[in-house]
């Protein structure tokens, strides 16, 4: 699928062409289709990246389909594949504000946002939360999958910890504890709302968990702050866990 040359006349040129007219949930649908594609393609090839077409395209301004795209390329680029985008990371997740310059503008040309517009795109969509600034960097708060990111400072949580799923996630996270299956940790949250939206998104039959931090660490679990109500976490025995 990675080989596909991304000609204008192809399926992914009648997409670009029709964005503008193309109802929400299509676009949301398409766009959670190129975000699964796996990141290994070379840095050579990312100009073809399907996301990189779609905002290149249709981006005349920081509205509509461009913060659709640009919110979903930054997390993907941020969280999973620095990499494929020029980025370099550091363990704990920081990448040069100036490299992610030179991502944007290829990325949209003459559209990129400068710095101040970015940090109005983070407030205006829901990335406020989920992506950090600090003076010359940037980073994603949590998500992680890339193994470059690996922080080493762990803390102690001072509030309870909730995680939201199904009721058949339950049955086998009572089997083999909390992991964090396709991520680098597992998440957390001090927010229980927020834990209960996740739970809720997962159908009719949720759970909500808590975490004994306590216990947890004195089993050697690993706790990671993110500076939000997120915290991250190595994989937690089920032992440690309560519904």
């Amino acid at each position: 699928m990675h080989d596909i040359d991304w000609q204008p006349s192809s399926s992914i040129g009648r997409i670009v062409d029709a964005w503008p007219h193309l109802p929400p949930h299509i676009r949301e649908t398409i766009l959670t289709l190129v975000d699964s594609i796996p990141c290994h393609l070379s840095p050579s090839k990312e100009v073809n990246h399907p996301s990189v077409l779609l905002a290149a395209r249709n981006c005349p301004d920081l509205d509509g389909t461009f913060k659709d795209t640009i919110s979903r390329t930054l997390l993907k680029a941020l969280r999973h594949c620095p990499e494929l985008y020029g980025l370099n990371m550091d363990s704990d997740g920081w990448v040069s504000t100036d490299e992610l310059g030179r991502f944007l503008r290829q990325l949209a040309g003459t559209n990129a946002p400068n710095a101040k517009q970015l940090q109005q795109l983070f407030r205006d969509t829901d990335l406020v939360d989920r992506i950090q600034t600090k003076p010359g960097f940037v980073r994603a708060a949590y998500g992680h999958s890339t193994d470059k990111f690996a922080p080493t400072i762990s803390a102690v949580p001072d509030k309870p910890l909730y995680h939201g799923t199904s009721a058949s996630n339950w049955a086998m996270i009572k089997c083999f504890g909390l992991s964090p299956v396709r991520r680098r940790f597992v998440q957390l949250t001090t927010d229980f709302d927020y834990a209960r939206r996740i739970a809720d998104s997962h159908g009719r039959s949720s759970v909500i968990l808590q975490v004994s931090s306590k216990s947890a660490i004195e089993i050697d679990v690993k706790f990671y702050p993110t500076g939000t109500h997120v915290w991250q976490a190595t994989t937690i025995p089920a032992a440690c866990l309560q519904d």
